[in-house]
């Protein structure tokens, strides 16, 4: 696996780790949240943004809003 590969990957671990606390181990409904465009990412799909750093930041800020009930 290359380098890269394997920052994708950790990214993608590292967020359906978050997701799925905060769906209380719903795979599926983390899943679908995932890959459904977000209006708080600039109507991206999480998923997308996890080839960079920057855009896992971003997808990492948006579930730690979530858990706290803040509006995104």
């Amino acid at each position: 696996m290359s380098p890269r590969s394997s920052e994708v990957l950790y990214h993608l671990v590292e967020v359906l780790d978050a997701l799925l606390d905060l769906y209380d181990g719903n795979l599926d409904g983390a899943l679908r949240w995932l890959t459904s465009p977000n209006l708080a990412l600039a109507a991206e799909g999480p998923v997308d943004l996890l080839v960079t750093e920057p855009g896992c930041r971003a997808v990492l800020q948006v579930i730690r809003s979530m858990e706290h009930g803040l509006p995104v």
